[in-house]
């Protein structure tokens, strides 16, 4: 459908309501001083999202040309040297600003997830599917890090690369529901450590160690049924894990250090 057509169609279901400006003078806008402060990194992130394709959305100032809502699509369009588009909406005021962000519901990481899936990703049907299968696990970040088998390759910036839309799950992700699978045994022992995010990381991280043998770990457990207990990091897990896994070590099993291990794979010793 053309825009012509587009605005005629636009006609017969309803009426032009308020007039979106134009304008290339910066100048002219003001920013309020009790408004949040615009940060950079996501004036970057919307401008990266402009360069790959721009959907005109005014900014709403007042009669002062004061920004009431869009002080970062103000800032990226700017630093672009595009064309602000802009509304106003007299006597608008901070109150308002502030009311507009409390009824706003921005997306969360599983409507980005859900979202992609829909449109036929198979990466994102495949971080749904896990969830179906496994609840307990917690959040996307996790479930991403268990389908991966790791936390590496992803610096930091797991929720980015899933909201973009470019997450891709490495082959042989289907290990990763053997891991998922043992970690409910846990419950047996203490039921919040399953849906314990940090836990759940240590867990992955001793699974990723050819070492590891499970039934020797609940076998030890059975031993030492409350000896793991809720804890504030990753790094006290996997010490009472060690501790547990080489309970009255005998002379067949090996003494295994889940914390060396962990820093030996990141070159530390």
């Amino acid at each position: 459908m053309n825009k012509r057509k587009l605005i005629e169609d636009s006609k017969d279901i309803g009426n032009a309501i308020g007039i979106v400006y134009q304008t290339n003078d910066y100048d002219a806008f003001k920013f309020m001083e009790d408004n949040r402060e615009v940060l950079q990194s996501r004036v970057e992130r919307l401008k990266q999202s402009f360069s790959e394709m721009y959907i005109p959305c005014p900014i709403i100032i007042n009669q002062n040309y004061e920004i009431i809502d869009g002080q970062g699509r103000f800032n990226s369009a700017k630093e672009l040297n595009m064309s602000i588009l802009y509304l106003i909406v007299e006597d608008a005021n901070i109150d308002d600003c502030r009311r507009m962000n409390v009824c706003q519901k921005n997306w969360t990481t599983w409507d980005f997830i859900e979202s992609y899936a829909v449109t036929g990703n198979i990466n994102y049907k495949i971080i749904l599917e896990f969830r179906n299968k496994f609840p307990y696990i917690s959040g996307a970040q996790n479930i991403v890090y268990y389908l991966h088998r790791s936390q590496d390759n992803f610096d930091g910036k797991i929720l980015e690369i899933i909201k973009s839309g470019n997450l891709k799950i490495k082959p042989g992700f289907e290990e990763s529901y053997e891991i998922a699978v043992n970690l409910k045994d846990f419950e047996e022992f203490n039921k919040e450590l399953i849906t314990n995010y940090r836990f759940q990381l240590a867990f992955l991280t001793i699974s990723k160690c050819g070492k590891y043998c499970h039934e020797r770990m609940i076998r030890k457990l059975r031993q030492l049924p409350k000896s793991l207990v809720v804890q504030p990091r990753v790094k006290e897990y996997l010490q009472d894990i060690t501790y547990v896994y080489n309970y009255k070590c005998g002379k067949t099993e090996e003494y295994i250090d889940f914390s060396y291990e962990e820093r030996k794979r990141n070159g530390y010793r």
